[in-house]
This record gives C-alpha cells, sequence and structure tokens, in this order.
C-alpha cells in the first residue's frame, strides 16, 4: 500500500500573484437606484446616462462606477482605455477603490502601457487610506521584489495590515510565513490561527495546511479525523493534492474507515486534476488488479503520464505493462497520453486491458 505522504502544502514564492482579476468591475453603487429598481440594458443604459452627467461634473464616485462600466462592459461597449480615463480622474481625487484599479490596470498593461512602478505608486496610495486589497498587492510585491527590493519583513508588515481587515488571501500568506519563518519567527500555533481565518473563508490551500497540521502535529494536537475533514472540504473543491490525500486516508483507514473503493475514485480525481503520485498510484493498481479486475491498457496511460509528470521509474514501469499487451493497444495507449490535458477523464473499452486471462474492466 502506498505510504501516506501528507506534507503541507506552500505556494511558490508564499502568495498569488497581484489580482489582476478586477474588483475593477464592482460597480460602487453611489446613486444606484437605475440598478436597484430596473433590470438588464434599460437599467445599465440609464445607469451610464446619470454616471456620465455627474462624472462630467467631478463626482468621483460616479467617475468611478464610469469606469467600472467600461471595464465590464456594461451599458456600453467594454473599452478599459476608457475606464483608465475614469477611474484614473476618480484616483486623483482621491477615491481608494479606483486608486488600485490603477495600480491593477499598470501592473496588468490593460487600458494603459504596463509600469510596475507606476502600480507600486497607487497601490501605496490606496493601501496607506487602509484598503486591503491594495496592502495585500504591496505585500506581494515586496515579496516579489517587483520595483521595490525584495523585503519579507516589510511584505508581512502589508499582509498582517490586510489580514486583519479579514481579507483571506492574506490571512493566508500570514499562516504561510509564520508556517515558514519567512519574514517573521515561526510559530506553528500562529500559522494555524491564520490558516484557520482564511480556511473559514473557503480558501483552499488554508483548508489543505491545516489538514497537514492535523496529520503532522504542527501547532495543535495530532487528529487525523479533523486532518480528513480539513482535506475532504479542499478536495471537494478540486484542491488535487488534497484528492490525493483522501486516496492515502481510505486506501490506509487513517482517521477514516478503510474503502479502497472510495480510495481509488479520489486517486482517480486527484489524476484527472494533474496530481502525479495519483497519477502513478492509479497506474499501479489498474497493473495488480487491487480492486479485482487489471487493465492494462490504464495501467500504460497512467504510468506514462506519471512519468511525463516527474514521477521516478514510472516511464520504467509503462514500458513492464507494454510488454504484455498488443501493440494495437500499446498504440491506443500512447495516443489517449499524448492527447491527454488536465481536467480530463480516461476511459478504453473493456477488452482493452485483457492480459493472461484477466478480465478488464
Amino acid at each position: 500500500m502506498t505510504k501516506l505522504i501528507l506534507n503541507r502544502y506552500i505556494l511558490p514564492l508564499l502568495v498569488l500573484a497581484l489580482w489582476t482579476t478586477h474588483p475593477l468591475a464592482k460597480i460602487d453603487y453611489h446613486r444606484n437606484s437605475y440598478e436597484r429598481n430596473k433590470s438588464g440594458l434599460q437599467a445599465f443604459s440609464k445607469a451610464f446616462q446619470v454616471y456620465t452627467h455627474e462624472a462630467n461634473q467631478g463626482i468621483a464616485t460616479s467617475q468611478h462606477n464610469l469606469g467600472s462600466m467600461y471595464a465590464n462592459g456594461q451599458g456600453v461597449d467594454k473599452d478599459f482605455s476608457k475606464a483608465f480615463k475614469w477611474f484614473n480622474k476618480a484616483a486623483n481625487q482621491g477615491l481608494a477603490i479606483s486608486q488600485q484599479n490603477l495600480g491593477l490596470m499598470y501592473a496588468s498593461g490593460e487600458g494603459v502601457d504596463k509600469d510596475l512602478t507606476k502600480a507600486f505608486e497607487w497601490f501605496s496610495k490606496a493601501a496607506n487610506q487602509g484598503l486591503a486589497i491594495s496592502q495585500h498587492n504591496l505585500g506581494s510585491m515586496y515579496v516579489r521584489g517587483h520595483i521595490v527590493d525584495k523585503d519579507l519583513t516589510i511584505a508581512f508588515q502589508w499582509f498582517n495590515k490586510a489580514a486583519n481587515q479579514g481579507l483571506a488571501i492574506s490571512q493566508q500568506n500570514l499562516g504561510l510565513m509564520y508556517d515558514s519563518g519567512h519574514g517573521v519567527a515561526k510559530d506553528f500555533t500562529a500559522a494555524f490561527e491564520w490558516f484557520s481565518k482564511a480556511a473559514n473563508q473557503g480558501l483552499t490551500i488554508p483548508q489543505h495546511n491545516i489538514g497537514s497540521m492535523y496529520v503532522n502535529g504542527d501547532g495543535v494536537a495530532k487528529d487525523l479525523k479533523k486532518a480528513f475533514k480539513w482535506f475532504n472540504k479542499a478536495a471537494n473543491q478540486g484542491l488535487a493534492t488534497s484528492q490525493q490525500n483522501l486516496g492515502l486516508m481510505y486506501a490506509n483507514g487513517h482517521g477514516v474507515a478503510k474503502d479502497l473503493i472510495k480510495a481509488f475514485e479520489w486517486f482517480n480525481k486527484a489524476a484527472v486534476s494533474g496530481n502525479a503520485r495519483a497519477m502513478a498510484t492509479l497506474a499501479s493498481w489498474h497493473h495488480n488488479g487491487t480492486l479485482g479486475k487489471r487493465n492494462l491498457v490504464l495501467a500504460h496511460i497512467w504510468f506514462d503520464l506519471a512519468g511525463e509528470h516527474g514521477v521516478e521509474d514510472a516511464h520504467k514501469n509503462r514500458d513492464k505493462v507494454a510488454l504484455q499487451l498488443p501493440h494495437t493497444s500499446i498504440n491506443k495507449a500512447k495516443n489517449i497520453a499524448s492527447n491527454w490535458n488536465v481536467g480530463q477523464e480516461i476511459s478504453t473499452s473493456p477488452y482493452d486491458g485483457l492480459s493472461n486471462g484477466n478480465n478488464a474492466y
């Protein structure tokens, strides 16, 4: 049986990239009776007229909302250049959310030439007004060394400001930094607390990391049942590493009653999601007939994919399987593997895996 391996899941560089999906586009709903009382194109069209009139009179919130409508294509054709123009007017009047949006647009190069120096300047303006998203983005830039010197201590300070306002991604990052000792002294108890805050807001990586901490007893007493609970939350949101861990826990009876059928189901989900270990496990189970039947074509496919995803000796195992298959089945397996994409279920004919008199499935 595969050994239960439940190491912590840590993001590269501790953080996600800058937020380039546009909370740009969240309309501020200043004077929003038209959106509330009407629906569809008529509502957006009328709102656009009202915001245009007020924006031209210099009302910052209407300038922001007009920019948002251009960014989203609400009541008007999408136009990031015009969105930038209106966000810029509102930002120069001190509206923090527009300052944030200018930072995003400079960071991504949407509506304006990409300029990380200006992105940093606008994020700083909004962050100093207390806007959590901008505080997070400043932290991210200090982690990555974008424009500013890389400084994890300052990054921690900005993530801490945003986390204390309830921003889940910053709470996650504080957990990661306490867990690894980057930018702050290592403290598993504090890491667990911050992961818990973010996990309870639904973020999958903190959910996974809490599960791992319960397995290892880091910052909390070991408890495999609680570990299973948290891996299950993340797995059901599609996190492949947690799906793999559920497979291992069902296979070994750790934290849950042993159930090889459920283990197989979770290994399959994880493999389809791109988890290399799960691919190798599926291949072995198909080859060995762990659930009672063998399918050597599927074993060949999953060993092939596991090797492509970096699993040592997977291609050697694939070649051993090939010795038990006819050339037509080998060619089919190679074709399926070469055309496979993450998220794609794999099935074969029930007659493809016949070997030594064993029925395939």
